[in-house]
Protein backbone atom coordinates (compact mmCIF):
# COMPACT_ATOMS: atom_id res chain seq x y z
CA UNK A 1 0.00 0.00 0.00
CA UNK A 2 1.08 3.61 -0.75
CA UNK A 3 0.02 7.52 -0.46
CA UNK A 4 0.53 10.28 -1.65
CA UNK A 5 -0.04 13.45 -1.77
CA UNK A 6 -0.95 16.40 -4.36
CA UNK A 7 -2.01 20.22 -5.03
CA UNK A 8 -4.76 21.17 -7.31
CA UNK A 9 -3.80 24.15 -9.29
CA UNK A 10 -4.99 27.67 -11.45
CA UNK A 11 -4.57 27.91 -14.71
CA UNK A 12 -2.76 30.40 -15.93
CA UNK A 13 -2.23 30.02 -19.59
CA UNK A 14 -5.34 27.78 -19.78
CA UNK A 15 -5.89 24.36 -21.68
CA UNK A 16 -9.33 24.21 -23.27
CA UNK A 17 -10.45 21.28 -25.50
CA UNK A 18 -8.62 17.90 -25.99
CA UNK A 19 -7.79 16.89 -29.74
CA UNK A 20 -7.86 13.17 -29.02
CA UNK A 21 -10.47 13.05 -25.75
CA UNK A 22 -9.44 9.54 -25.35
CA UNK A 23 -5.44 9.99 -24.30
CA UNK A 24 -6.36 13.71 -23.30
CA UNK A 25 -4.13 15.08 -25.58
CA UNK A 26 -4.55 18.93 -25.62
CA UNK A 27 -4.86 21.10 -29.02
CA UNK A 28 -2.67 23.30 -27.47
CA UNK A 29 0.14 23.65 -24.40
CA UNK A 30 -0.78 25.23 -20.93
CA UNK A 31 0.82 27.23 -18.12
CA UNK A 32 -0.64 26.53 -14.29
CA UNK A 33 0.13 27.53 -10.62
CA UNK A 34 0.13 24.68 -7.78
CA UNK A 35 -2.40 26.23 -4.99
CA UNK A 36 -0.76 25.17 -1.35
CA UNK A 37 -2.28 24.20 1.10
CA UNK A 38 -5.17 22.44 -0.49
CA UNK A 39 -4.39 18.83 -1.15
CA UNK A 40 -5.89 15.43 -2.40
CA UNK A 41 -4.10 12.48 -0.59
CA UNK A 42 -4.73 9.01 -1.85
CA UNK A 43 -3.76 5.90 -1.29
CA UNK A 44 -3.74 2.62 -3.36
CA UNK A 45 -3.68 -1.10 -2.16
CA UNK A 46 -3.32 -3.57 -5.15
CA UNK A 47 -4.80 -7.04 -3.92
CA UNK A 48 -6.40 -10.29 -5.11
CA UNK A 49 -10.16 -9.10 -5.20
CA UNK A 50 -12.46 -8.99 -8.82
CA UNK A 51 -13.29 -5.47 -8.98
CA UNK A 52 -11.48 -2.18 -8.42
CA UNK A 53 -13.05 0.06 -5.33
CA UNK A 54 -12.44 3.68 -5.04
CA UNK A 55 -13.88 6.07 -2.68
CA UNK A 56 -13.37 9.69 -2.12
CA UNK A 57 -14.20 11.59 0.35
CA UNK A 58 -16.36 8.84 1.78
CA UNK A 59 -17.90 8.07 -1.17
CA UNK A 60 -17.68 4.91 -3.17
CA UNK A 61 -17.52 6.43 -6.94
CA UNK A 62 -19.12 4.92 -10.13
CA UNK A 63 -19.98 6.20 -13.71
CA UNK A 64 -17.84 8.13 -15.81
CA UNK A 65 -15.24 9.19 -12.36
CA UNK A 66 -15.22 5.27 -11.94
CA UNK A 67 -13.88 4.68 -16.03
CA UNK A 68 -11.29 8.15 -15.38
CA UNK A 69 -9.59 6.46 -12.36
CA UNK A 70 -9.83 2.67 -13.98
CA UNK A 71 -7.86 4.38 -16.79
CA UNK A 72 -4.83 5.69 -14.82
CA UNK A 73 -4.61 2.31 -12.78
CA UNK A 74 -4.76 -0.05 -15.98
CA UNK A 75 -1.64 1.87 -16.83
CA UNK A 76 0.07 1.09 -14.11
CA UNK A 77 -0.76 -2.19 -14.50
CA UNK A 78 0.17 -2.01 -17.64
CA UNK A 79 3.57 -0.85 -16.84
CA UNK A 80 4.33 -2.60 -13.74
CA UNK A 81 2.92 -6.29 -14.78
CA UNK A 82 -0.01 -6.51 -12.35
CA UNK A 83 -3.34 -8.21 -12.82
CA UNK A 84 -4.21 -7.33 -9.36
CA UNK A 85 -7.55 -4.95 -8.29
CA UNK A 86 -7.07 -1.55 -6.43
CA UNK A 87 -8.36 -0.86 -3.21
CA UNK A 88 -8.37 3.04 -3.84
CA UNK A 89 -8.99 5.66 -0.69
CA UNK A 90 -9.04 9.84 -1.62
CA UNK A 91 -9.29 12.25 0.34
CA UNK A 92 -9.72 16.24 -0.60
CA UNK A 93 -8.69 19.46 1.91
CA UNK A 94 -11.24 21.63 -0.01
CA UNK A 95 -14.91 21.45 -1.54
CA UNK A 96 -15.37 19.86 -5.11
CA UNK A 97 -17.37 21.26 -7.54
CA UNK A 98 -16.37 24.92 -6.82
CA UNK A 99 -13.64 25.05 -9.71
CA UNK A 100 -10.63 24.55 -7.75
CA UNK A 101 -9.48 21.68 -10.10
CA UNK A 102 -10.05 18.90 -7.99
CA UNK A 103 -9.57 16.19 -10.32
CA UNK A 104 -6.14 17.86 -11.15
CA UNK A 105 -4.65 16.43 -7.57
CA UNK A 106 -7.03 13.86 -7.24
CA UNK A 107 -5.46 11.62 -10.23
CA UNK A 108 -1.98 13.03 -9.86
CA UNK A 109 -2.08 11.70 -6.00
CA UNK A 110 -3.81 8.43 -7.69
CA UNK A 111 -1.02 8.05 -10.17
CA UNK A 112 2.27 8.34 -7.71
CA UNK A 113 0.47 6.25 -5.35
CA UNK A 114 -0.57 3.73 -8.15
CA UNK A 115 3.37 3.47 -9.10
CA UNK A 116 4.94 3.19 -5.97
CA UNK A 117 2.41 0.48 -4.75
CA UNK A 118 2.37 -1.63 -7.82
CA UNK A 119 6.54 -1.46 -7.26
CA UNK A 120 7.66 -0.31 -10.87
CA UNK A 121 10.02 1.59 -11.69
CA UNK A 122 9.28 5.55 -12.69
CA UNK A 123 9.80 9.02 -13.07
CA UNK A 124 7.29 12.00 -12.65
CA UNK A 125 7.27 12.42 -16.94
CA UNK A 126 5.79 8.92 -16.89
CA UNK A 127 3.90 9.85 -13.39
CA UNK A 128 2.84 12.93 -14.94
CA UNK A 129 1.87 10.96 -18.43
CA UNK A 130 -0.52 8.44 -16.68
CA UNK A 131 -2.14 11.33 -14.24
CA UNK A 132 -3.49 12.67 -17.30
CA UNK A 133 -5.11 9.71 -18.71
CA UNK A 134 -7.19 10.60 -15.95
CA UNK A 135 -7.47 14.41 -16.10
CA UNK A 136 -5.59 16.53 -18.71
CA UNK A 137 -4.53 18.85 -15.48
CA UNK A 138 -3.19 16.34 -13.57
CA UNK A 139 -0.01 15.87 -15.71
CA UNK A 140 0.72 19.52 -14.13
CA UNK A 141 -0.40 18.89 -11.03
CA UNK A 142 2.35 16.50 -10.67
CA UNK A 143 4.89 18.73 -11.61
CA UNK A 144 4.06 21.46 -9.40
CA UNK A 145 5.17 24.96 -8.56
CA UNK A 146 4.34 26.53 -11.89
CA UNK A 147 4.26 23.60 -15.15
CA UNK A 148 4.15 23.81 -18.56
CA UNK A 149 2.04 20.92 -20.42
CA UNK A 150 3.73 19.63 -23.46
CA UNK A 151 3.15 17.41 -26.14
CA UNK A 152 5.54 16.84 -28.72
CA UNK A 153 7.42 13.12 -29.61
CA UNK A 154 8.19 12.03 -26.73
CA UNK A 155 4.50 12.20 -25.34
CA UNK A 156 2.38 14.40 -23.58
CA UNK A 157 3.63 15.17 -19.99
CA UNK A 158 4.58 18.12 -17.77
CA UNK A 159 7.89 20.02 -16.57
CA UNK A 160 8.11 22.34 -13.83
CA UNK A 161 9.63 25.80 -14.87
CA UNK A 162 9.29 27.71 -12.23
CA UNK A 163 10.00 26.58 -8.26
CA UNK A 164 7.81 27.48 -5.17
CA UNK A 165 10.70 29.07 -3.67
CA UNK A 166 11.08 31.75 -5.65
CA UNK A 167 7.49 33.12 -5.83
CA UNK A 168 6.95 32.90 -1.66
CA UNK A 169 5.71 36.29 -2.12
CA UNK A 170 2.60 35.21 -4.39
CA UNK A 171 -0.76 35.24 -2.33
CA UNK A 172 -4.01 33.46 -3.58
CA UNK A 173 -7.22 34.90 -2.26
CA UNK A 174 -9.53 32.33 -3.43
CA UNK A 175 -13.65 33.23 -2.59
CA UNK A 176 -15.17 30.33 -3.21
CA UNK A 177 -18.17 30.53 -5.82
CA UNK A 178 -20.39 27.59 -6.77
CA UNK A 179 -19.93 26.32 -9.57
CA UNK A 180 -22.59 24.48 -12.33
CA UNK A 181 -20.35 23.95 -15.39
CA UNK A 182 -19.16 20.53 -15.86
CA UNK A 183 -15.45 21.05 -17.48
CA UNK A 184 -15.78 18.11 -19.20
CA UNK A 185 -19.17 19.03 -21.18
CA UNK A 186 -16.87 22.50 -22.05
CA UNK A 187 -13.98 20.97 -23.08
CA UNK A 188 -16.10 19.15 -25.69
CA UNK A 189 -18.22 22.52 -26.22
CA UNK A 190 -15.06 24.21 -27.61
CA UNK A 191 -14.87 23.34 -31.12
CA UNK A 192 -18.00 24.81 -31.74
CA UNK A 193 -17.38 27.86 -31.02
CA UNK A 194 -16.53 30.50 -33.72
CA UNK A 195 -13.75 32.02 -31.24
CA UNK A 196 -12.14 28.99 -31.12
CA UNK A 197 -9.43 29.29 -33.73
CA UNK A 198 -8.86 32.55 -32.43
CA UNK A 199 -8.04 31.36 -29.47
CA UNK A 200 -5.07 28.80 -30.80
CA UNK A 201 -3.99 31.79 -32.88
CA UNK A 202 -3.19 33.75 -29.68
CA UNK A 203 -1.83 31.10 -27.59
CA UNK A 204 1.33 30.27 -28.62
CA UNK A 205 2.52 34.35 -28.33
CA UNK A 206 0.94 34.37 -24.83
CA UNK A 207 2.62 31.13 -23.29
CA UNK A 208 5.70 32.75 -24.39
CA UNK A 209 5.16 35.71 -22.77
CA UNK A 210 4.16 33.56 -19.82
CA UNK A 211 7.38 31.76 -19.22
CA UNK A 212 9.36 34.68 -20.11
CA UNK A 213 7.73 36.28 -17.27
CA UNK A 214 8.27 32.61 -15.28
CA UNK A 215 12.02 32.61 -15.99
CA UNK A 216 12.40 36.52 -14.38
CA UNK A 217 10.13 36.10 -11.80
CA UNK A 218 7.94 39.29 -13.29
CA UNK A 219 4.92 38.22 -10.72
CA UNK A 220 3.06 41.07 -11.51
CA UNK A 221 3.33 40.33 -15.96
CA UNK A 222 2.47 36.70 -14.53
CA UNK A 223 -0.71 37.66 -13.03
CA UNK A 224 -2.22 39.90 -16.04
CA UNK A 225 -1.40 37.38 -18.56
CA UNK A 226 -3.42 35.28 -16.23
CA UNK A 227 -6.20 37.42 -16.35
CA UNK A 228 -6.23 38.02 -19.87
CA UNK A 229 -6.11 34.61 -20.72
CA UNK A 230 -9.23 34.09 -18.01
CA UNK A 231 -11.22 36.51 -20.44
CA UNK A 232 -10.12 34.84 -23.66
CA UNK A 233 -10.86 31.24 -22.41
CA UNK A 234 -14.67 31.98 -21.35
CA UNK A 235 -15.22 33.75 -24.45
CA UNK A 236 -14.66 30.45 -26.22
CA UNK A 237 -16.67 28.72 -23.66
CA UNK A 238 -19.83 31.15 -23.82
CA UNK A 239 -19.71 31.45 -27.35
CA UNK A 240 -20.22 27.36 -28.05
CA UNK A 241 -23.02 25.41 -29.15
CA UNK A 242 -25.18 25.65 -25.72
CA UNK A 243 -23.55 29.02 -24.55
CA UNK A 244 -22.38 27.62 -20.91
CA UNK A 245 -21.96 30.08 -18.47
CA UNK A 246 -20.21 29.21 -16.15
CA UNK A 247 -20.04 32.93 -13.76
CA UNK A 248 -22.71 33.75 -12.23
CA UNK A 249 -23.47 37.16 -9.61
CA UNK A 250 -20.77 37.24 -7.12
CA UNK A 251 -18.35 35.86 -9.95
CA UNK A 252 -19.34 39.13 -12.03
CA UNK A 253 -19.06 41.14 -8.56
CA UNK A 254 -15.73 40.25 -7.43
CA UNK A 255 -14.48 40.72 -11.27
CA UNK A 256 -15.59 44.12 -10.73
CA UNK A 257 -14.43 45.16 -7.48
CA UNK A 258 -11.10 43.57 -8.23
CA UNK A 259 -10.25 46.07 -10.75
CA UNK A 260 -11.12 49.18 -8.63
CA UNK A 261 -9.06 47.49 -5.81
CA UNK A 262 -6.32 47.94 -8.60
CA UNK A 263 -6.01 51.18 -8.28
CA UNK A 264 -4.89 50.77 -4.75
CA UNK A 265 -2.54 47.66 -4.95
CA UNK A 266 -1.74 45.21 -7.80
CA UNK A 267 -4.57 42.34 -8.17
CA UNK A 268 -5.40 40.10 -10.74
CA UNK A 269 -8.25 37.63 -11.39
CA UNK A 270 -7.90 34.64 -12.72
CA UNK A 271 -10.69 31.55 -13.33
CA UNK A 272 -10.43 28.28 -14.58
CA UNK A 273 -13.19 26.63 -16.00
CA UNK A 274 -15.93 27.16 -13.16
CA UNK A 275 -17.26 30.36 -11.20
CA UNK A 276 -14.95 30.79 -8.16
CA UNK A 277 -11.77 33.44 -8.98
CA UNK A 278 -8.50 33.29 -7.99
CA UNK A 279 -7.28 36.87 -6.79
CA UNK A 280 -3.63 37.00 -7.31
CA UNK A 281 -1.41 39.41 -5.32
CA UNK A 282 1.29 40.07 -2.54
CA UNK A 283 0.98 38.73 1.02
CA UNK A 284 0.93 42.30 2.37
CA UNK A 285 -2.85 42.52 0.82
CA UNK A 286 -4.51 38.98 2.07
CA UNK A 287 -5.76 41.11 4.61
CA UNK A 288 -7.63 43.33 2.97
CA UNK A 289 -8.52 41.03 0.29
CA UNK A 290 -10.13 38.93 2.74
CA UNK A 291 -12.14 41.15 4.44
CA UNK A 292 -13.48 43.16 0.71
CA UNK A 293 -15.12 39.73 0.07
CA UNK A 294 -15.90 37.82 2.94
CA UNK A 295 -19.58 39.13 3.26
CA UNK A 296 -20.03 39.20 -1.06
CA UNK A 297 -23.42 37.27 -1.28
CA UNK A 298 -22.83 34.44 -3.29
CA UNK A 299 -19.32 33.51 -1.62
CA UNK A 300 -19.21 30.51 1.13
CA UNK A 301 -16.14 31.00 2.24
CA UNK A 302 -12.30 32.43 1.64
CA UNK A 303 -9.23 30.50 1.05
CA UNK A 304 -5.45 31.67 1.38
CA UNK A 305 -2.75 29.97 -0.97
CA UNK A 306 0.81 30.05 -2.14
CA UNK A 307 2.56 28.58 -4.63
CA UNK A 308 2.28 24.79 -3.83
CA UNK A 309 5.45 22.04 -4.74
CA UNK A 310 5.29 18.62 -6.67
CA UNK A 311 2.97 15.16 -5.54
CA UNK A 312 4.79 13.56 -3.51
CA UNK A 313 4.66 9.67 -1.53
CA UNK A 314 3.77 10.10 2.10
Amino acid sequence: MARASAHPMQGLVKYHGLKDPVKRIPYHGSISVCTDPLESITSVEFHEGEHDQIEIDGNLISGRAFERAVAVLDKVRELSGTKESAIVHSKNSFPQGVGLGSSSSGFAALAMAAFEASGADYDMKLVSETARLGSGSACRAVTGGISEWLTDDSGSYSIQIGAPEDFKDWSIIVPLVESITVTEKAHVEVETSPLFKARLDYIEKTLGQMKDAVENKEVEKIWKLAEQDTRNLHAVTMTGTEGLFAWNAATAEIIHRTTELREEFPVYYSIDTGATPYLNTYREHEKQLISEFRETHGVTDILVCSVGGPAKIL
